[in-house]
């Protein structure tokens, strides 16, 4: 089964993003969007992995604290690549910047010692908005920018837990499934 890991959204924060959303169709109208329920913060993208494999996981990954209260608000577009005609277009989430290294970098430890890929690029969290195989212009991102400037920053969220999904492929879309939930962001003692 395809898997990854996220941070999934409170409606507050998923509503917000919709709209903004909606706000890029306008412009990209050629980009492929993902539907509002399948908006998520992305941990980790894992791939295939079979049942043992996930058992293992959800085993270890139930063993991850983190201490503190992990809060994180939609705060602005980013475009990768950010130099040339962009293929892919988020919404950037700032907040409690030390917690979610933490998090993430436990999760890529702990994936890491079950013999899933190691992530070699700085994480950065974000929603996924779109992804335009023809790329983004500069003139259009900008436009972009400057027109949405007063969406930002969006609800705050407080994480609770981040979750196992499963990603099914099929013709009108993918649909994920929740496997496991895991907390975090427990108060220091």
């Amino acid at each position: 089964m395809r898997c990854f890991l996220a941070i999934d959204l409170p409606d507050p924060v998923r509503e917000h993003l919709v709209r903004v959303q909606s706000a890029v169709r306008a412009e990209v109208p050629k980009a492929s969007y993902p539907k509002p329920e399948n908006l998520h913060i992305t941990l980790k993208f894992l791939g295939e992995a079979d049942e043992r494999q996930i058992a293992r996981l959800v085993d270890s990954l139930g063993r991850v604290k983190i201490d503190g209260a992990l809060r994180l608000t939609p705060s602005g577009l980013a475009f990768f690549p950010p130099r040339r005609d962009a293929r892919v277009i988020v919404a950037t989430m700032t907040g409690s910047e030390p917690l979610v290294a933490a998090l993430h970098l436990a999760v890529e430890q702990r994936c890491r010692a079950l013999g899933f890929a190691s992530e070699t690029r700085k994480y950065h969290p974000h929603v996924t908005f779109a992804r335009s195989p023809r790329g983004v212009p500069h003139a259009v991102r900008q436009t972009l920018t400057e027109s949405l400037a007063s969406e930002w920053p969006g609800p705050e969220m407080s994480v609770t837990e981040f979750v196992l999904f499963e990603s099914q492929l099929h013709p009108q879309g993918s649909r994920y499934i929740r496997l496991a939930s895991f907390p975090v962001g427990r108060p220091p003692h």
